[in-house]
């Protein structure tokens, strides 16, 4: 990388960055929990290098004093960013790895006395106990890595315009683009293409009971009968899938008080547009997750059946400090984000497929609550010798001891389910956390 300052007011900061990748497994042996009658035999595997990555990223900055007074500056940068795969992804095709076969249990009919779950005390005894292969999961072997898989890679522009109004005040735009382009899943190649079947599945609606008013009729593809599995890791694109990729759009309006006469305030409001492919029965347990559903590419088109989602973010802050005399001072911080988007899942029985959550509804038709926290600080600084500081603090968080819900079951019951009874939807998980009171020493030298 190198700075390079074309004049007194314009500078580029210039880079480029190579990154290679060898991917695969040295020489290993396993013996699993489980023996061979439960389908996992001991295993013996040679080091094997899977895949050899490349990437070129370049990167470019600059800084325009736009008057030349130092009072209005312009900043922007581009970057391309080629993702650390880590060992994750040969892990998928590595003979030895973590594994799991999920069976149902033979039923015992009159007299059998072998073969079924006989004391039922729901515990796999013997392996003549297992009846039906239900999934698999997991690595051992069980997902081949594409070989012309492509590196993933993210991108970055961003610009700043700030201007300073008066000494120690300055007002400060912003727009960030961030995205993601090439990114890898798990696809089971001849199934994903294989859900071609329509067929139409009465949602119960959020009380699970078919006959009320909240009922629907959804349209879903079910899945050719007899179809292989083959399960590939790489990019979907190349299967005739939706690339994996994403957008996401931040825009910031602030103003900024510098510390000056012993006082201090900054307060800014942002919003971000993220386009991208989640799995909505999947939710952070965050309180101040920004994007509370992560990215998930899932190969079943039932399950993106809205394609990629917008979820959208706001987010305004407040924060001060007032030193007073005797070094002592206060300082306290407001934050009010939005909630997060959510949609209504519930679990479908898929013609030929199985059991699968799928959403039945857009992300965006659901927002949870708000959430506001105040945190405050007191500190009293004591000096010593040898221009050395001692800090006694204590701090609030939560002041007001919000108790806003930021968590909630999200899947609703199957038709005429039992559990339609007690139905768990909407059933609260986790509050904003309580007030908390911290005191604290600092030992400055």
């Amino acid at each position: 990388n190198d700075t390079w300052a074309i004049n007194s007011g314009l500078s580029l900061n210039l880079a480029l960055r190579y990154d290679r990748y060898a991917l695969g497994w040295p020489d290993q042996n396993a013996t699993p929990n489980r023996g061979a009658d439960y389908g996992f035999a001991p295993i013996t595997a040679s080091g094997q290098t899977l895949l050899n990555l490349a990437s070129i990223s370049p990167r470019a900055g600059l800084a325009w004093d736009i008057r030349g007074n130092g009072k209005t500056v312009l900043k922007a940068f581009f970057g391309r960013y080629a993702y650390n795969p880590s060992a994750d992804v040969t892990d998928r095709e590595n003979p030895v790895g973590a594994a799991t076969r999920r069976y149902a249990f033979v039923s015992c009919t009159a007299g059998q006395t072998s073969g079924c779950d006989l004391n039922n005390n729901k515990v796999v005894d013997s392996a003549a106990e297992l009846g039906r292969l239900i999934s698999t999961a997991g690595g051992a072997g069980s997902v081949k890595v594409d070989r012309e898989i492509d590196h993933p890679y993210g991108l970055e522009i961003s610009t700043h315009l700030e201007h300073e109004l008066f000494p120690a005040l300055s007002v400060r735009g912003s727009y960030v683009f961030k995205g993601t382009r090439n990114e890898w899943a798990e696809v089971d190649t001849p199934r994903a293409n294989a859900l071609t079947v329509p067929f139409n599945f009465l949602d119960p609606g959020r009380d699970g009971l078919t006959g009320t008013s909240d009922d629907q009729t959804v349209q879903l593809m079910g899945m050719v009968a007899g179809t292989a599995s083959n399960r590939v890791y790489g990019n979907p694109e190349k299967y005739g899938l939706p690339g994996f990729e994403g957008d996401y759009h931040t825009v910031e309006f602030a103003v900024n008080r510098r510390l000056k006469n012993h006082w201090m305030l900054l307060t800014s409001f942002e919003h971000t547009w993220a386009d991208s492919f989640v799995s909505p029965a999947q939710s952070s347990t965050s309180a101040l997750g920004v994007i509370r559903h992560s990215t998930s590419y899932l190969w079943n088109i039932n399950q993106r059946r809205f394609g990629r989602q917008m979820q959208t973010y706001w987010n305004y802050k407040l924060l001060g400090r007032y030193e007073f005399p005797w070094q002592l001072a206060i300082a306290a911080s407001f934050k009010l984000q939005s909630g997060y988007n959510w949609a209504r899942s519930t679990s479908v029985t898929i013609p030929n497929l199985g059991a699968t959550t799928v959403a039945m509804e857009p992300l965006s038709a659901n927002r949870s609550p708000n959430v506001g926290i105040l945190d405050i600080r007191a500190e009293k600084s004591l000096k010593i010798a040898g221009g050395r500081k001692l800090t006694a603090m204590v701090d609030v968080f939560n002041a007001l001891n919000s108790d806003t819900v930021v968590n909630f079951r999200l899947t609703s019951p199957a038709a005429n389910t039992p559990v339609a009874v007690n139905n768990r939807f909407n059933e609260l998980i986790a509050l904003l956390d309580p007030r908390i009171v911290r005191f604290g020493v600092r030992f400055d030298f």
